[in-house]
């Protein structure tokens, strides 16, 4: 099997056992929370894609990668950082925008990775990603599933619990 089959098999592993961890043991402690806490503590998480600003480094890359995939990734997560910074804060506030802000936060966070995703198989082989291997395979299968959960809380969550 080549390189890019392993990557999407440890994308895959780590996205199901992500589900896992969150439908059984997440999602059950969540419920017991207040609404905006819980909105908080699945955000918080998002504060450390900073991270991606390691796919601009060569040397924790294995080569420079090419930039029309680490510029999007590396900014566009470090924008989803800042926008998760501000919904937690907004929510630990509770300000009015912040069920706004958690959705601003989402939907750029979510389409960050949808972007990253097609921009990653399109222009960088697995072997160019050095240490930043384990961001697609172990963090960002977590900060995905997070998302579609985040999705779930806003749309249903709030009403649930009234």
């Amino acid at each position: 099997m080549n390189q890019t089959g392993f990557l999407l098999i440890s994308i895959s592993m780590g996205i199901v056992g992500w589900m896992i961890i969150v439908k059984f043991w997440i999602i059950p402690w969540l419920k017991r929370k207040p609404f905006y806490e819980a909105l908080a503590l699945m955000t918080v998480p998002h504060i450390f894609r900073y991270v991606g600003l390691s796919s601009l480094f060569t040397g924790v890359t294995s080569s420079s990668l090419d930039l029309r995939f680490a510029n999007p990734a590396a900014y566009g997560d470090l924008i989803a950082a800042v926008l998760a910074l501000v919904s937690v804060l907004a929510l630990l506030t509770k300000l009015r925008v912040s069920i706004a802000t958690v959705w601003l936060f989402n939907l750029a966070g979510f389409m960050d990775f949808l972007i990253a995703i097609m921009q990653g198989f399109r222009y960088t082989q697995p072997a160019e990603m050095g240490a930043t291997y384990f961001i697609p395979i172990v963090a960002a299968p977590f900060l995905l599933v997070s998302h579609l959960v985040m999705f779930w809380m806003l749309v249903k969550g709030n009403k649930q619990r009234k």
